[in-house]
């Protein structure tokens, strides 16, 4: 069992009950513990063969559009022989599922995926291992698929998984080495099966968060600021307590109201005769970049090599900038939670990319310990890096905590593109050159509020300079009148088309094709 989980073998066994519950360590080489961001190291991938024969997998991962309850169900029906429709996956319960950073920078595949094979092969190894001390052969004259075990030349003689899995409370792991299907192997991988929650969601069946509903829940609508950077002077809240069956919480520079009905609550926000500050009018979209040079941080070197100064001076130079304005993440599932507190124990159903990241928050917001506080991740509607963060849990667990009853936060579509974070403008300036063979002389790339990530020049350039002044998160954030956070490849989205942009700048003035202008400038064989 994984000290990841931090519980005892008695109350482990109460979560996964009955069965044969296999678990995987990665080691320090996974991609997080390289990049030193203080991660365990000891990821693990859990599977559990139970008494019916199904095979439960938990991951920490999320299911927001990609497919990836399908996928992941298809590799470990790959490694353990059975049919896809056996699997049941258990994705983002902070309680039974292994710890994990969250569903971004398109990991799970990547990073989970092997992890959940190796385990799969794994539990079909302990499978084998129990039959042949069932069957009274030696392991390796044993077979198995379709979720069972047999002897090779006997195939009458045979055990199935479930059979194999009654009476067992095992948590096993294998010193021996998983050996992983080849792909000529494959049955299930490198098929397009039908995904497993498409029915539920062309057909209206799938639960969001803004859809769990539980005894005795209120559904909150927060005062909210007008413009940003505005700060309230005074509420009156008179006719709002007059709605019948209205809650009105007003707490820690919190104004919510609360009723049973999500209708009846927003005529009583209505009914808030609220003033605010009005601050000073920001730069509109043009004069945004110019405020924003302004405010930008000293620069961080991302790459350096030869000289750029000298090479500036024998060389006509082609210069550029580059302007990207803010960009909403537009999900088509606005921001929910719902959250609950009973006994001790915080339960919040949460539309979050991040349910462990989310849960630490909340036990510090709640002040609780963390292991009193479950995070369950229902279907998430799209995130694109903006449901990293998660006012709307915040809000939620500090209103049932108020209240002391269940209390639902869901966003307006309004208060989505508002509210939310967004991917913050930034600026890329450009300053190059082109010899007369066709290459590129030299390579100076300033980027403001993106970030360095897909700033390198993978171009053969002899002479390079690239700076970032301020990334999407960090000091660079603070630069903004507003929220700012991950969408889509944070900085890398504006990196690439800002360089790619000028490189067919720098095409045109060479006279050449853009395709053959790059390759004649590449040695990169990858690119």
């Amino acid at each position: 069992m994984s000290a990841a989980l931090e519980l005892d073998r008695r109350e482990f066994l109460r979560i996964f009950g009955g069965g044969i519950v296999v678990t995987f360590a990665l080691g320090p080489e996974t991609l997080l513990a390289q990049r030193g961001q203080g991660y365990p190291t000891d990821w693990h991938a859990y599977l559990k063969i139970g008494e019916d024969g199904r095979i439960s997998v938990f991951s920490g991962k999320i299911e927001m559009g990609q497919g990836v309850t399908t996928s992941l169900a298809q590799m470990a029906a790959e490694e353990l022989g059975v049919n896809l429709e056996s699997i049941d996956m258990i994705m983002g319960d902070t309680d039974v599922c292994v710890w994990d950073a969250g569903t971004y920078g398109s990991l799970t595949t990547r990073m989970f995926g092997p992890a959940l094979r190796t385990a799969a092969a794994e539990a079909k190894a302990i499978l084998m291992q129990l039959a042949a001390e069932g069957l009274g052969v030696p392991k390796a004259q044993l077979s198995a698929g379709n979720g069972s075990v047999w002897i090779t030349d006997q195939k009458t003689r045979s055990v199935s998984y479930a059979e194999l899995a009654k009476g067992q409370a095992l948590a096993k792991k294998l010193d021996e080495k998983a050996v992983l299907r080849s792909v000529k192997e494959f049955q299930t991988m490198g098929r397009s099966p039908h995904r497993l929650d498409g029915k539920d969601k062309v057909t209206g069946g799938a639960k969001y968060a803004a859809d769990i509903r539980i005894p005795g829940m209120l559904y909150a609508r927060i005062l909210r600021p007008p413009y940003h950077g505005a700060t309230l002077v005074k509420a009156d809240t008179a006719n709002a307590a007059k709605v019948s069956g209205v809650t009105l919480v007003n707490e820690d520079g919190m104004i919510a109201v609360l009723h049973e009905h999500p209708d009846a609550a927003e005529r009583a926000l209505e009914a808030i005769k609220a003033e605010w500050t009005t601050p000073e009018p920001g730069a509109d979209q043009e004069g945004i970049f110019d405020e924003l040079l302004k405010k930008a941080p000293e620069p961080e070197t991302i790459e350096a090599r030869g000289d750029t100064a000298a090479a500036k001076m024998q060389a006509k130079l082609v210069e550029r900038t580059y302007q990207k304005g803010y960009v909403a993440h537009a999900p088509m599932e606005p921001h929910a939670a719902l959250a609950a507190i009973k006994d001790g124990k915080a339960t919040i159903w949460a539309s979050t990319q991040t349910p462990f990241p989310t849960r630490d928050r909340l036990a510090q917001v709640l002040g609780m310990d963390a292991k009193s506080v479950r995070v369950i991740t229902p279907y998430v509607g799209g995130g694109f890096g903006g449901k990293s963060a998660g006012r709307q849990a915040e809000e939620a667990a500090k209103l049932a905590k108020i209240t002391g009853k269940p209390v639902q936060v869901a966003w307006s579509r309004a208060e989505e593109f508002f509210y939310d974070t967004f991917d913050p403008a930034s600026i890329a300036k450009v300053t190059s050159a082109v010899d007369g063979t066709g290459k590129i002389a030299f390579w100076e790339y300033d980027v403001y509020f993106a970030g360095g990530r897909g700033a390198q020049c993978f171009y053969d350039v002899p002479h390079v300079r690239s700076r970032n002044f301020g990334g999407w998160r960090g000091a660079g954030s603070q630069s903004h009148r507003f929220a700012v956070g991950p969408w889509r490849g944070p900085g890398a989205n504006m990196n690439t088309w800002a360089r790619e942009s000028h490189v067919d700048a720098l095409a045109a003035e060479a006279g050449l094709d853009p395709l053959e202008f790059r390759l004649r400038n590449l040695k990169d064989a990858r690119m």
